[in-house]
């Protein structure tokens, strides 16, 4: 009976050194867990920064770009209003190009009917003195 209470005792001493290495193993896993699970937030954490540094760069060239555009639209806006105003110039120049031909047709037409006019008036001034003989010049008349 000491033999069995001797093997009983070994077997109790295994059992429990059994159970230390176990409860030892145990331990070193959730060590190594928890270092897994904390090394894993701190990559979260990491990648999470660089997310919101690589959106923050986007949302900078997007604001970059949308100030571009609004540039580019202005200035489109700007060409297209010089493109009517230059428009209504050319039309005004055409209006006014129209105004001084005809101008210039009337004033030779004036021209030539000044001209007939004028010779109409020797004409007449030499009829007259044909018919009439020279003027009388009031000057010299006695009376």
């Amino acid at each position: 009976s000491l033999e069995r209470d001797r093997d009983s005792l070994q077997v109790v001493d295994f059992l429990r050194k059994e159970v230390e290495k176990k409860q030892e193993t145990i331990e070193n896993l959730k060590n190594q867990i928890e270092e897994q699970r904390d090394q894993a937030a701190d990559t979260l954490r990491d990648r999470e920064e660089e997310l919101q540094e690589m959106i923050a760069v986007k949302n900078d060239l997007l604001d970059d770009k949308e100030a571009e555009i609004k540039k580019l639209e202005d200035e489109w806006e700007s060409v297209a209003r010089h493109k009517r105003e230059k428009h209504e110039m050319e039309a005004q120049i055409s209006s006014l190009q129209q105004e001084l031909a005809h101008f210039i047709c009337t004033s030779r037409f004036l021209k030539s009917v000044i001209i007939h006019l004028t010779s109409l008036v020797q004409l007449n001034l030499v009829f007259s003195t044909a018919v009439h003989g020279p003027p009388l010049d009031r000057r010299s008349s006695h009376f």
